[in-house]
């Protein structure tokens, strides 16, 4: 389940916006571990637009906050003023560690320029085939490498941006590819503005059409010691999410079309978004 979930569902159905692209506000903090809370968003916020909500759990370790990474950001068309109610499941804030105890959440909201939304039709909602999944353990080879996976659709539609969950030990840039089954390079992208750790998203520079039942390779390269996130064994069997199936992983060098099959999860995905 995703830490946080609008509880007026279909109003979230117009968008989910790449991260990277919104000038968020200052953060509100909710102390304790309710699972909702009401976010006004005031007419001084702005006209009609995208408007984009973001979460992160806090924590204490040692009497210190310690917050988790920001959530996905999930958008919709909003008129201010308007109340947005939020809720969440706080039993899927992410630990850190023993001494990691949960306290309170985070809401930031923030304003997108029509030109960066990346809007599917009306009606219409971005994919992800791992969504808010986390990795089982970090892991590292002995030099940097191409991680990915196979996935196909039952719908057609267009890859708008890649994701990618960074380990803890990881550093460095990385770079996001998307490539036809012969090894035809279809998109590249270099992530910016990297968090330390957790789900990284960039948009592509021009959307990626993806027919039904075609399938496609993504892959995004470790860091340059080879330390990458990894669930062992996860994709033995394909991964069906939505319209999206995840085809088993692949690995190979870097910069090079990832042949390699592995049943590992090394969390290398897609923002998909199917046609009506």
């Amino acid at each position: 389940m995703a830490p946080w979930l609008p509880t007026i569902a279909a109003l979230f159905l117009a968008t989910t916006l790449v991260s990277g692209q919104v000038q968020y506000g200052p953060a509100t903090r909710y102390e304790g571990r309710s699972t909702e809370v009401k976010v006004s968003v005031p007419a001084s916020a702005g006209g009609t637009g995208t408007y984009c909500f973001q979460v992160r759990a806090i924590g204490k370790v040692a009497e210190t906050d310690v917050p988790s990474a920001w959530s996905v950001a999930h958008c919709a068309r909003l008129t201010p003023p308007v109340t947005i109610t939020l809720a969440w499941d706080a039993s899927t804030a992410p630990p850190r560690g023993s001494k990691w105890v949960h306290v309170a959440y985070e809401v930031r909201v923030g304003l997108a320029p029509d030109s960066t939304t990346n809007d599917p039709p009306a009606g219409g909602i971005s994919e992800s085939m791992f969504a808010d999944r986390r990795p089982e353990t970090d892991y590292q080879e002995t030099k940097a490498y191409e991680l990915g996976a196979r996935f196909v659709s039952t719908r057609s539609g267009r890859v708008v941006a890649l994701r990618f969950f960074k380990g803890s030990n990881e550093a460095g840039r990385h770079t996001g590819r998307v490539w036809s089954t012969a090894g035809q390079l279809l998109a590249e992208v270099a992530f910016e503005n990297e968090t330390p750790s957790g789900w990284q998203e960039q948009r592509l520079p021009k959307p990626v059409p993806v027919k039904a039942r075609a399938q496609f390779v993504i892959s995004v390269t470790t860091d340059p010691s080879g330390h990458s996130a990894v669930t062992p064994d996860d994709l033995v069997r394909p991964l069906d999410r939505g319209s999206l199936r995840a085809d088993g992983a692949v690995f190979g060098s870097l910069g090079k079309f990832p042949r390699t099959r592995r049943p590992d999860n090394f969390f290398r995905d897609v923002v998909f978004v199917p046609d009506p």
